[in-house]
């Protein structure tokens, strides 16, 4: 019982972290793709699946606060949402929290899972390609306060959206 409820404020403390508006344009399309929805199917728990987890890199140490966009050169243009959970009330909320993870400024960027809570998908969880104006694209996944964000390069980057972790 007592993880259950740490789990739960961490995720509160997560969405907590940081607020931030989505741009005014940005186009938000829900658009279900059934093999993302087959893959939480069979592995609830994998976070970014795509991900061959063989990166040796270290990661980004975030010492200038920069936000994650920032980063990884990233600014959302559009949306489209590919799976969410019924916790999300409407596509727009997840575009807007998608831009708060955007605006968020992670102290440590991770090229691998290196927290031992697992994921879970299936609870306030969504999967979205994030459009940018230039025509490329990233992925942004997002289990709870569990993030993992694939780049235009392709690279995976993961955070914990907690206060502990972010500036």
């Amino acid at each position: 019982m007592g993880i259950r409820i740490g789990a739960w404020l961490l995720l509160l403390a997560g969405m907590m972290a940081c607020r931030a508006a989505v741009p005014a344009d940005a186009l938000t399309i829900e658009q279900p793709d059934p093999a993302v929805a087959e893959r939480i199917k069979l592995r609830p728990s994998q976070l970014c699946a795509g991900d061959p987890r063989t990166s040796s890199d270290t990661g980004i140490r975030n010492d200038d606060k920069r936000t994650l966009g920032e980063n990884l050169g990233i600014a959302l243009h559009s949306i489209v949402i590919q799976y969410r959970t019924p916790e999300w009330n409407s596509p727009k909320d997840v575009a807007h929290h998608a831009q708060e993870i955007l605006a968020s400024r992670p102290r440590f960027l991770s090229t691998h899972i290196n927290w031992s809570e697992g994921a879970d998908l299936r609870r306030h969880a969504f999967i979205a390609i994030v459009q940018l104006p230039d025509g490329t694209s990233a992925q942004i996944e997002l289990a709870g306060y569990q993030v993992c964000m694939r780049g235009t390069g392709g690279r995976y980057w993961y955070f914990r959206n907690v206060p502990i972790d972010v500036w």
